[in-house]
């Protein structure tokens, strides 16, 4: 038997649902508990989008009828409630993807439509009569007795954890916010499934917006919708050799973080990736990955929480987006920025625009310290930061240096 911690007096929950298992837990439990439930479903596209199927098939949206749905929780004894929210979606989402690949920059999906559905089911609360939202998310959010902060903590289940979804979420959300399956694994979330329905229902899986890119029809979507106006020609270069590979019309047919890379008539190695894409020349960065050395990283527009103290710096285990850990310091410094070191370089690829997130541990429970979008990163040399990897150029002109300084200086403060 599963226990799940919630206050003991009863209150008014609105659980956003997904179509999937864990929701349906959640939903289940909490109405067993004998809290007044309601499942809200918010739906994303319409099947008139020229996007839908493809994003159906990526399970990006789900294609689950919003009455079959009603009919499944209703079996439960569930209130359903359904909120067309495809305008919002189609604006802030679909669209961020199209300019963030016309600017030559990455794109945080899953945090970005997190943050959508809490703020819409958010403002829906009055309406609905409800003062929380549950979730089927593998994340715990706690309060700090002695600041009063909401704070963010991995779930048990380190694998599947989703703590990293809620890094832009607001304080006032995060205080109406109950995750049970913060402490439940995945396979106890199917386990309760089996026990609770035979029903069949959908298997959610976790969303890689590269999934999208690598698709024939979203390339010829970006390539039918974008105006040319908005579309840079220039030159795909491997960037340590100096090497121009070949010229092409349309820088938006490029993403950070393409590997494999196939183009008519030519053989590019498979081990090069996209790294950088400069939008002003059209210019398109290979390297390859073992090339890339990075020891410091520039963060903008960072999370914190309102009572962190930013005068010294922090240990923290920095996550990359393969779920791997780096330790590292944390300086904060001023206008939402900060600056991370890391111990020892690593060759992870990093990512223009890349959310990454800070953690004061890398097990279970571990505390979201802070979380920001890539600005840049590299070395600094001479008080200035250099990208990696470096060109043929480079080296020649420090070879050619009488006084050879050590690449890595660090950051006075």
């Amino acid at each position: 038997m599963y226990i799940i911690s919630l206050m003991s007096k009863k209150k008014s929950i609105a659980v956003l649902i997904s179509g999937g298992k864990a929701s349906y837990i959640v939903a289940s439990l909490l109405k067993k508990q004998g809290h007044n439930v309601k499942a809200v479903y918010i739906e994303l596209t319409k099947p008139e989008h020229p996007l839908y199927n493809l994003l159906n098939s990526l399970n990006f949206v789900t294609n689950t009828k919003s009455e079959d749905l009603k009919t499944l929780y209703s079996k439960q004894g569930i209130p359903f409630f359904g909120i067309d929210a495809s305008s919002e979606y189609e604006q802030l989402i679909l669209n961020s993807i199209i300019s963030a690949r016309i600017a030559g920059e990455s794109y945080e999906y899953d945090i970005s439509t997190c943050k959508l559905l809490l703020d819409i089911i958010n403002s829906r609360l009055s309406k609905l009569k409800c003062d929380y939202i549950a979730l089927g998310m593998f994340a715990k959010v706690l309060k700090n007795n002695n600041t009063g902060d909401y704070e963010i903590y991995k779930s048990n289940d380190l694998i599947n954890d989703q703590s990293f979804l809620l890094s832009k979420i607001s304080q006032n959300i995060l205080s109406k916010l109950i995750l049970p399956c913060g402490d439940l694994k995945l396979t106890e979330v199917d386990k309760l499934y089996n026990q609770i329905s035979g029903e069949i229902i959908i298997t959610k899986k976790k969303l890689n917006l590269f999934d999208l890119y690598k698709k024939d029809e979203f390339r010829i979507f970006l390539s039918n919708y974008i105006p040319n106006s908005l579309k840079q020609d220039g030159q795909l270069v491997i960037h340590k050799e100096e090497q121009i590979v070949k010229d092409h019309e349309d820088h938006t047919q490029f993403y950070l973080g393409q590997d494999k890379i196939q183009l008519p008539n030519i053989n590019i190695d498979k081990d090069l990736v996209v790294y950088n894409i400069k939008v002003v020349n059209g210019e398109i960065s290979l390297i390859k990955k073992n090339d890339i050395k990075i020891r410091q990283i520039l963060l903008e527009n960072i999370f914190i929480y309102p009572s962190q103290v930013k005068t010294k710096p922090i240990k923290v285990y920095l996550r990359f987006r393969d779920n791997s850990h780096c330790l590292a310091t944390l300086y904060f410094k001023s206008n939402q920025k900060s600056l991370i070191v890391l111990d020892e370089e690593s060759s992870v690829l990093l990512l223009r625009n890349e959310r990454v997130h800070l953690y004061n541990n890398i097990g279970s429970g571990s505390k979201l310290i802070c979380a920001g979008d890539i600005s840049t990163y590299g070395y600094l040399e001479n008080e200035t930061l250099v990208l990696l990897p470096k060109t043929k150029t480079k080296l020649r002109e420090e070879a050619l240096r009488e006084d050879d300084e050590n690449e890595y200086i660090s950051y006075e403060f």
